[in-house]
């Protein structure tokens, strides 16, 4: 009776619902690492500790908390940066008491929630098969994150405009919040575990066993980048090779166009959609450029050429969606090619998925805004509107789209200068900052497709983390926690709803 009593006087609180939530989604993950670290008889404390933890943390703030119909914008930025430094912190425990150092665990962790895939661990294979499952999944559960983030929330705080995102949940205000959330919720997560078992099946078929097929689907839906083998697939066939680059692809997709796909049966929007049409067109040129630069030497031979060709796509399609995936040393192609596999990086996927960079989407709105601007020189009395299928957008979705872009490069110009000044060369400090602000995740040597950032110092790998918790949160969410104003607005709404 008194639980029951005190249920119903729960307080209303977006945050802390968000980070029950959260605790709930890091037990799920942590459940079959621990049932692969009992069959593999490997320590199951970095495991069985925190899921105790967590579920008795998730378990007060359910028994305290309660999701509020009417979700205020100021309210909806700090729900999603509690996410994330929440998902961030909590995935750092297993790997501390596997025997990490703090930091250490918080760059991998960090690295894993924001699907990044930089890692810090120099001998991979030699790891518990726990440990390194954990790695894939923190992965997938920011890649879900981010599409519950970015294609349901964002909108309603007025973040992303839903001419970009596509979905009809979009731009619903704060009315019937939990109601609209749990719904598409529900949708984009089966669609999410639907393409991972697919992914995992035809893996299975084509050799793999089963737990490395796990890991490589867990982070390949993710676009995150972290394997179970120190080698990243480049060990692989070419089968697998290109079924990884398909679901890489299908990973850097607008979601919603999955869900338009598969629940209300209309796969000829893929065509219709201008961004998607776009982002096939990137890749496609992306690919045909990089192997002729890159595989100029390569034209003469013909004993391995189609595995080379398919290892240059398939590095290119991981640069573009940033997943970080290497199927060959990058390292080792002429700097032009390393040049075009950074540019592809930067303009990165979709909106609505779960890629970094700076959205395809973002790329087109702003393309086109310049394109009236010349014409608006010509024409000054004429009106032009902005369209993405067929829609026009708002002139605030423009404004932040352009935003967003001028903020990334100040950030790249910002954070090379800053490794710059820890004693980092500027080649080095630039493929860092752009590797890791995309998620793409892998630098240049020795940083490179094959390296780690276990030799960086401590401020460094730090200051890495920021810049990957940024890039997630593409830069304009992350930044505007960090101003005063938000804050003093934060108070103000705060004692105006008490």
């Amino acid at each position: 009776m008194q639980l029951e009593i005190l249920l119903a006087h729960r307080y209303k609180s977006s945050t802390m619902c968000v980070v029950s939530y959260t605790m709930v989604a890091m037990v799920l993950g942590l459940v079959p690492c621990l049932i692969f670290s009992i069959i593999n008889q490997e320590s199951i404390d970095p495991f069985l500790i925190p899921i105790i933890l967590y579920l008795v943390i998730a378990g007060l703030l359910a028994t305290l908390f309660k999701l509020p119909e009417i979700v205020r914008p100021i309210d909806g930025l700090i729900m999603i940066a509690a996410m994330w430094i929440v998902a961030i912190f909590a995935g750092s425990v297993p790997f501390i008491i596997s025997g990490m150092n703090i930091v250490d665990a918080i760059f991998e962790s960090t690295s894993g929630i924001t699907t990044t895939g930089s890692t810090i661990m120099t001998d991979i294979s030699e790891q518990p098969s726990g440990i390194l499952l954990w790695r894939s999944v923190t992965q997938w559960i920011g890649g879900i994150a981010i599409i519950l983030i970015f294609m349901l929330i964002m909108p309603m705080v007025g973040f992303n405009g839903r001419e970009l995102v596509g979905n009809e949940t979009s731009g619903s205000g704060t009315s019937n919040f939990s109601i609209k959330l749990g719904d598409a919720a529900k949708q984009f997560i089966l669609i999410y575990l639907s393409l991972t078992a697919v992914l995992v099946i035809l893996l299975l078929i084509l050799g793999m066993s089963f737990y490395e097929g796990l890991c490589l689907s867990l982070s390949t839906i993710s676009t995150g980048g972290f394997m179970c083998k120190g080698d990243s697939v480049i060990s692989y066939g070419v089968a697998i090779k290109i079924v990884v680059m398909a679901f890489m692809f299908l990973g850097g997709t607008n979601f919603y166009l999955h869900f338009k796909t598969i629940y209300k049966h209309r796969a000829t929007d893929c065509i219709q959609n201008e961004e998607f049409r776009t982002m096939f067109l990137i890749n496609m040129i992306g690919i045909v450029a990089t192997i002729l630069i890159a595989c100029n030497s390569m034209l003469l031979e013909t004993e391995h050429k189609l595995t080379e060709y398919v290892d240059v796509a398939f590095n290119v399609v991981s640069a573009s969606t940033t997943t970080g995936f290497v199927a060959s040393n990058y390292d080792n192609w002429v700097p032009g090619a390393i040049i075009l596999l950074f540019v592809v990086m930067i303009i990165g996927g979709s909106t609505g998925s779960t890629s970094g960079g700076l959205k395809v989407g973002r790329l087109i709105v702003s393309l086109k805004y310049i394109h009236n601007s010349f014409k608006e020189m010509l024409h000054p009395k004429a009106i032009y509107d902005i369209r993405l299928n067929k829609t026009n957008v708002e002139p605030s979705t423009v404004s932040v789209s352009i935003t967003i872009i001028i903020l990334f490069f100040l950030t790249i110009i910002t954070g090379t200068s800053v490794l710059m000044l820890l004693g980092i060369d500027f080649q080095q400090a630039i493929a860092m900052i752009v590797a890791n602000l995309t998620t793409f995740g892998p630098s240049i040597d020795p940083f490179g497709a094959i390296g780690n950032y276990h030799d960086l110092e401590w401020f460094t790998k730090i200051f890495l983390s920021v810049v990957m918790w940024l890039g997630r949160l593409e830069i304009l969410t992350g930044l505007i926690l960090f101003t005063p104003g938000f804050w003093r607005e934060y108070m103000r709404s705060r004692r105006a709803g008490s």
